[in-house]
């Protein structure tokens, strides 16, 4: 059962304001997202124990060196580059 004060809690944390005349819509909405995260965890829980002994790991494929592209064709076709490295602008 959520109360207030778990919706209080998440608002501090994620910096919300909420109005008290809010609060049931709040509590409504998470109880029924746990809810259905509920319903997810029971439909795809996977059963681990024991795992190792259905692998078989002999029968993996060999690794191989492949060919790539050069890395000046990859600078070439980059917006800007620095010290051969491709340069990105900062996220805002």
């Amino acid at each position: 059962m959520i109360t207030e004060k778990d919706i209080l809690r998440m608002a501090t944390l994620s910096k919300l304001e909420i109005k008290e005349e809010e609060m049931p819509v709040y509590i409504k909405e998470l109880e029924s997202m746990l809810s259905f995260a509920e319903e997810i965890d029971a439909d795809f829980k996977v059963k681990t124990e024991n795992t190792s002994e259905h692998a078989d790991f002999r029968n993996l494929r060999e690794d191989k060196v492949k060919p790539s592209f050069e890395q000046g064709d990859i600078l070439r076709n980059s917006p800007e580059e620095c010290d051969g490295f491709i340069r990105l602008r900062k996220r805002a």
